[in-house]
This record gives C-alpha cells, structure tokens and sequence, in this order.
C-alpha cells in the first residue's frame, strides 16, 4: 500500500501537492492545515486521516485528535503534529510535522518520518511530502519528495 504523508500546509494546497499523491491509496495528514477544505480536495485522491496542529483553529478540530494510532497491514504507526514521547513501544512508524523540516532516520528500529512542508520548507529546503509504501508487517519504501 502507497501512503502519502503530508503536513504543514497553512491553509494552502497547490497542484503540485495534488500531482505527487497521485496515485497513493491513503493518506495521512500531521496537521496545521488550517483550512478543511484542504482535506476534502485531497480526499478526492484517496482517504485522508488527520491528527491536528497547533495552527488548526477555526473549524470543528474536535474531528481531528492530537495524536492517533492506526495498524495498517500488520505494521504499526503513531501519528503527532509535535513530536512528543511515544508511550506504545510496539509502534514501527512515528510520523510527525510542526518542525517543517523533513525527516527520514531509522532510530532503534522505529522509522521517525516528518514529511516536511509542502508549502512553508524552513532552512534553505525544498518544499515537500512523503511517501512510504508498506506490505504485510514491513515498510517497503520511505522516501521524502520535493514538490
């Protein structure tokens, strides 16, 4: 399964969001969208799951938690805006934003995952999402792309 990982669009979505998560099955959004519209445009591409952000006023949050677990194919995620501790040691992924700066490292065996900006890149980076793509009880592929 192709997942798309995005976060930190501040109340912007431009075709180059929409053009790299072609084709992915789900995706999974780390917060500060600060606009809801944003998340039914791109649940035209496939299934959005949102936690939320620090920016994300203005519209019924409640909808979005702070953090979420979810088990796709065997292989276990933690989704969170602002990276804070993990209290499931079992999770495999740990996806998070806020820093808007992308992040792919393995660190004692859990893959931490921040997909960047895709419209905001802090610190001479390029503006970005990810992707990861996982199989039955093991992530296949990770790779942040620049937009």
């Amino acid at each position: 399964m192709k997942i798309g990982v995005i976060s930190d669009l501040h109340g912007k979505a431009n075709k180059n969001i929409f053009t790299a998560l072609s084709g992915v099955s789900l995706i999974l959004s780390l917060g500060d969208i600060e606009n809801e519209d944003i998340i039914c445009d791109l649940s035209q591409l496939a299934t959005v799951i949102s936690v939320r952000g620090n920016g994300d006023i203005g519209f019924d949050i409640n909808k979005y938690p702070i953090e979420r677990e979810l088990e796709i194919l065997g292989v276990k995620i933690y989704m969170c805006h602002v990276l804070n501790t993990v209290k499931n040691h079992s999770i495999d992924i740990v996806l998070y934003g806020h820093t808007h700066i992308a992040k792919n490292e393995i660190i004692d065996g859990v893959l931490y995952f921040n997909p960047g900006s895709a419209t905001y890149p802090r610190n001479d980076t390029a503006a970005s999402i990810g992707i990861i793509e996982i199989e039955q009880n093991k992530i296949v592929e990770r790779a942040i792309i620049e937009i």
